[in-house]
Order: structure tokens, then sequence, then C-alpha cells
């Protein structure tokens, strides 16, 4: 049985219903030596962000207040957002990976979005990835071909591959340069994670050939850009899926300051090891199996922790940075390896192995399966009833975690997002805020105290499975 989940999204830029905000930004576009470059650490620790605001009033028209009139608040059912989509021009442009970033300095918003991880052939008019520059008159033009952002270091006609796209300012010269991870999907691409330096205009160019972000057995899922030790040059943090032989392990690229990186996760503390033992992967020892990277100071000493979405039911990873650069293992300690749902007695494949094996070990109780035919032990497809029951098993699917002071007391919480399949239960972690104490340990409050409770029916998943 398969089940195949297909992404597809369409980008969307949703404009506030508030004044002056329901028409495009007025006023032409400010010439490139009006305005400066951003600061360098505008992006250093996430790209994602757009820059707030428009550049000081010298060098070109103020954006519209979005300033609700005083005494007025929002009524229910009144909506605060329109579809602009197509008055942007992007209703042809598809993607389920997106950056909203300043690449020109312009403090104009523009957007880098993918398909994947495979290269563009656009001769042949096929196109997965797109850079967008934003005009500053309410549109956006393709620059991807003549930006460089898809260059092959082998000079092949077809672009580079690469699906895991982050900014920061690598080189001190007050632009964004890429750094482009490319995952391995088991192809024969003999291409490679690259850095890609811009050169301030939105136009770059492969870093030097030995900046050693793509050595030995690379496959990232996700990365984040941080100035781990504070010396003033941004640093790399990429997490790794699979490879042939199982999950890899997560590395940490030190600035060297000429364009060159070096990787130094174990020296620095940032060691886990193979899945060789059920003890390891219970303490969060063993290598993550990474879907997302972030960084940022949970602790409140300027210093940033790393940390580590892992999917397959797996630990997520926090490490906590003494204040130098160094790293410590606090993922349990934290709180957010995993949660405290173990309950896994409705497990559909685990109701199914007990119906079958009624004397192991915990079985007794169990309920028969309600969702899924049990005729015999292969019907108990995501159930290892010597293993599953766990700590490392009863964990979940991890996505994007992101990290915000969602309750004002000056400290940074978390917000996880997760895959919750249908028939695995109440033991799969949901997605969930987790509310910092002010010394990076994470209490969860619960879905149904923060608002964030989302009820699903399980027959639907069912019926999509037997259909399948």
């Amino acid at each position: 049985m398969t089940i195949t989940t297909v992404l597809r999204s369409l980008p969307w830029v949703l404009l506030a219903a508030c004044a002056g905000a329901d028409e495009a930004p007025t006023g032409g576009r400010p010439a490139d030596s009006d305005t400066g470059p951003v600061s360098p650490n505008d992006s250093a620790g996430s790209a994602d962000t757009a820059p707030t605001g428009r550049p000081t009033a010298d060098t070109g028209p103020e954006l519209p207040a979005c300033t609700p009139a005083p005494g007025t608040v929002h009524a229910p059912g009144t909506p605060l957002f329109r579809d602009a989509t197509a008055d942007w021009g992007l209703d042809q442009v598809l993607g389920i990976r997106f950056n909203a970033v300043d690449i020109d300095g312009d403090g104009w918003v523009d957007l880098a979005i993918r398909t994947g991880n495979e290269g563009d052939d656009l001769a042949a008019g096929v196109q997965r990835a797109w850079l967008l520059r934003n005009t500053g008159a309410g549109g956006f033009e393709d620059i991807t071909a003549v930006s460089g952002v898809r260059a092959r270091r082998d000079g092949g006609p077809t672009g580079r591959p690469g699906g895991v796209w982050v900014w920061a300012d690598v080189d001190n010269d007050g632009d964004l340069d890429l750094y482009s991870g490319l995952p391995d999907d088991g192809s024969t691409e003999v291409e490679r994670s690259e850095l890609l330096l811009n050169d301030g205009q939105g136009r770059f160019a492969l870093g030097p050939d030995d900046h050693r972000l793509g050595i030995g057995i690379d496959n990232p899922y996700g990365a984040a850009f941080t100035d781990v030790d504070r010396d003033g040059r941004v640093d790399l943090w990429t997490t790794h899926a699979y490879g042939a032989s199982g999950p890899l392990k997560d590395r940490l690229f030190i600035n060297l300051g000429d364009g060159r990186f070096d990787d130094r996760a174990r020296t620095l503390g940032v060691a886990t090891e193979a899945w060789d033992s059920t003890t390891l992967l219970d303490e969060a020892r063993g290598h993550s199996n990474a879907w997302a990277a972030a960084a940022c100071d949970l602790t409140g000493d300027g210093a940033p922790e790393l940390l580590t979405s892992s999917y397959g039911r797996a630990a997520n990873h926090l490490w906590r940075n003494d204040g130098t650069g160094s790293y410590t293992n606090h993922s349990l300690e934290s709180g957010y390896a995993w949660d405290d749902r173990t309950d896994w007695s409705d497990n559909e494949s685990a109701r199914c192995w007990c119906q079958h094996h009624p004397d192991d070990d915990d079985c007794a109780g169990v309920p028969d399966p309600q969702y899924i035919a049990c005729s015999s032990d292969a019907d108990a497809f995501r159930w290892r009833h010597g293993s599953d029951r766990q700590p490392h098993r009863l964990g979940g699917n991890s996505g994007q975690t992101t990290c915000a002071d969602v309750d004002n007391d000056g400290d940074m919480d978390l917000l996880t997002s997760e895959i919750v399949h249908w028939d695995v239960g109440s033991s799969s972690d949901p997605s969930e805020l987790l509310l910092n104490d002010g010394r990076g340990v994470f209490t969860r409050p619960g879905n149904e105290l923060t608002g964030l409770q989302r009820s699903y029916d399980r027959t639907e998943g069912a019926v999509r499975l037997v259909a399948s």
C-alpha cells in the first residue's frame, strides 16, 4: 500500500486591506547609487524575513503607512487580505520552496521560488526555479537566467540543480550571497552544493572551487546562516537526511573569511553517531533525519543555538551554544526532541499486530484496528513491535521550526510543524507551540490551550489508503 502526497503550491502575494495598501507601491524604483546595500546583519539569521519598511525618505518615496485609524478594531468577517497573485504577474509561477529576500539592496523584496531539486533547461522551456526581481512598480521580472543563480561548475547548458537556498552576506561586502544546497535525489547529476557570491546588483558568480560546502556524502535538506562564534563572519549550519547507509551527520561550516569554509561540527561539539542502537536514538545522539534547519538565540546570551527538525519519528536536535561557538546536545533537556505523548494503542498498525499476537508484551487490552483490514502481519505496515514502543519511535515527523517571541516575555519560543499520518494515532507529535522559560527549556501548553487545536477525520485517511 502506498500513500502519495503531491505538493504543488502557488506563491500568493497578499496585500493588507488598510489605508493605501490596496494599490501597488507608487513611485519609481530608486537609483542603485541612491540606495546603499542592506546591512550585513539584516539577513544573517533568516533568509525568509523581508526588510521592514522602506529606505529613508532621501532614497525615494515612502510606502503607504499600514496603521489603522485610532480607536478602530477589526470586525469579525471583514477581509484583511486580498489575493493579488495575478496582479503582480505571478499566476504562472509554481513552487514548493519560497524565499522573500532583497537580492539587490534596493529596499524592495524579491522572490526566489523552486519546484524541487532539479535544474532548469530554459532552452527547452523547462523552468524549475525562479529569481524574480521586484520592479518597485507593482510587479516582478524574471531574472533567473541573467542572474547566474543556476550557473553550473561544468559550464553545461542546463541549469545547475539545488533546492535548498539560504541567503546572507558571506563576504561582508554589503549584499546577500547564496548557498544553494543540492539534496541527493539518486540522480546521476555531477553538480554539488555551491556558494554563489552577489556583485551587489543581484548577479551571482560561483564562489571559489575549494569553498568546501559540498564535501563528502552530502544530502542537505535544511540550512541556516548564523554567526556561531560572533567573529563578524556568518557561518553555515546544514542539516542532512539519508545517505546510502542511513541518516547522515549534520555539518557546521565555519567561515574562514576568504570565501572558504571548514566543517568543524565535531570539533565544536556537534557530534552524533550512525543509527546502530535503540539506546543511542532514545538519547537523541543518533544522526538526524533532517528536513529543516534553524539557528536562533534561545538563552538570551547573544549566541545562537542550532536546531534540526527530523522526519521519520526521530529526535529533533537542539545544540546549546556556550557563548563562544562550542556546543552541547540539549535535545532532551530542552524538551525539543519530542513530546511526552507515548500512548501507541490507537496506532492502527500496532492494533493489527496485537490482534495477531495478543500475548506479546504490552498487547493486553489493545483494541482491534478500526480502519484497516488486518488479515496478516503484513497489514501492520507501520509497526515493528520490538522497537516501535521506544521513545525515539513515538516522536514526530518534523518540518520547519520557527523561532519567535510569541508571548512578549523577551525570549524566543518555538513553533514546530509536523506531518501526522492519520493511521499512527495520538503518539505522533502534532504541530505545536513550545514556550521558552528564558533558559532554553521549553514547555508545551497544548494546542487546545493555545488555540492551535485541529481535528481530522481518520475515516477519510482510511478511504484514501484503501483506494491507493
